[in-house]
């Protein structure tokens, strides 16, 4: 048997304490990613990557509150006749979903 199903097989318990069940789990989680090997990597390449990715959250951050106050003051213009018109083509939608389960 492979050592991947016996750690999976061993983590499954319910028996023990909670904190032998978390030491189980934790040693599968690791073993699993144990094959990553980020010195294998390049580095210049996830630094570009990892910078990227900081570019990205930071304009989502700066431009979130004002995109959210357009979003509201979008919704609270909605007159009540909107309203429902989008109440009846979701009830429609999930209507359809469960005639075709």
């Amino acid at each position: 048997m492979k050592r991947s199903r016996m750690l999976w097989d061993d983590a499954r318990r319910t028996d023990g304490t909670t904190a032998e069940r978390a030491k189980r789990w934790l040693n599968v989680v690791l073993y699993e990613l144990q094959p990553f090997r980020v010195s294998k990597k390049d580095v210049a390449q996830f630094q570009a990557s990892l910078r990227r990715g900081m570019q990205t959250t930071r304009y989502i951050a700066e431009q979130t509150p004002s995109w959210t106050a357009s979003f509201l003051a979008f919704l609270r213009t909605r007159t009540q006749e909107e309203w429902m018109g989008f109440g009846a083509v979701l009830s429609y939608y999930y209507f359809v979903r469960l005639a075709h389960q």
